[in-house]
This record gives C-alpha cells, structure tokens and sequence, in this order.
C-alpha cells in the first residue's frame, strides 16, 4: 500500500489547481473569442442591411427621377430633375450640366446651381478647368 504523504498531496493538490486554472484561463479566451465574432458577424449582418436599404433607397431615387424626366420635354424641368436626384444621394451645393461643342470646343452651360440657388448658367473656351479635363479625356 503506498502512503501519501501530506507534502506530496498539497503538492499534487497545487498542480492540480494549476491545470484547471489553465484551462479555465483558455475557456475564458475561447468565450472571448466567440463572443466577438458574433459581435462581428452581427455588425456585418447590419452592415450589409443599411447597405440594403441605402441601394433600395438610390434605386427609388432613381426610379422617381426618371419618372420626372420622361414626364417633361422641358429640359429646364429636365434639368431639376437631375438635380434634385443628384442631392438626394450626395450633398450637392453647387452643381452643372454642361454641354460639350467639339466643333467650337465649347463648354456649353444648361444648368447651374451655385450655395443651392438656381443662377444663370453660361458657356465658355473649354481651354482650361475640370470640365474640359472630363470632356476632353
């Protein structure tokens, strides 16, 4: 019969504590670790629905737009309609639709809003600006 001395039990006792202790340590990561990917699968499962609604949103934009597009051969409403499409799917303080005349290498103004009021849009030599660099590329 082997006799277990007092030492060798608060020794073995100890080791034992030990090794729990480890693998309550380990558990705990692992708990930490599944917690956060949920947390992560639930955002993008957020994510991806915001991103849903977001393109429902500009296609309905988009949708209404056209609607008021083909409802008008007055380009000036034309023109509005655009606009207003534009500004609901970005800020759009100042804004043009310009026409290019390769013939006399024109910019040609046919809307213009500047601070969001309606001015008076006008033409210009396409030698110079953003405008020319888009039409000219």
């Amino acid at each position: 019969m082997t006799r277990i001395s007092p030492r060798n039990h608060r020794q073995d006792t100890e080791q034992e504590i030990r090794r729990l202790q480890a693998r309550l340590d380990a558990a705990e990561r692992d708990l930490a670790s599944a917690r956060k990917s949920l947390q992560l699968a639930g955002s993008d499962a957020l994510s991806n629905d915001e991103a849903l609604r977001r393109m429902a949103e500009r296609r309905a934009i988009l949708y209404r737009a056209s609607n008021e597009i083909n409802a008008s051969l007055n380009s000036e409403e034309v023109y509005v309609a655009i606009y207003h499409a534009v500004e609901q799917v970005m800020p759009c303080e100042d804004f043009v639709l310009s026409l290019y005349s390769d013939e006399k290498n024109l910019i040609i103004g046919k809307f213009l809003v500047e601070n969001g009021k309606i001015i008076q849009a006008f033409s210009y030599i396409a030698d110079h600006g953003l405008a020319v660099m888009l039409c000219t590329a």
